[in-house]
């Protein structure tokens, strides 16, 4: 849930490559996506969106909240539960 907040309220996202989190996180469109218990990954990622210049912040702040306003936000996911509902009746 951290992940889809963070990316509503437009902040890209830097994550580990687990779970359900490459489902809404795509690397380098939202955020970024680093191995898992890789802490030098981790490490260099924070430090891209922090003090490097090869990302463009504000594109990937716009991407987040867009992607999460489409596919994650309240509206978005009640769409696709009424849909699923739909095909199966």
């Amino acid at each position: 849930m951290v992940v889809l907040e963070a990316m509503a309220t437009g902040l890209p996202v830097v994550a580990s490559h687990v779970d359900g989190i490459p489902a809404a996180i795509r690397h380098r469109e939202d955020g970024l996506l680093v191995e898992p218990a890789c802490v030098s990954s981790l490490a260099l990622a924070i430090e891209e969106f922090v003090v490097g210049d090869s990302l463009d912040y504000v594109t990937l702040s716009a991407s987040a909240r867009d992607r999460h306003a489409e596919f994650f936000s309240a509206r978005a996911m009640a769409e696709n539960v009424a849909r699923v509902y739909r095909e199966v009746l």
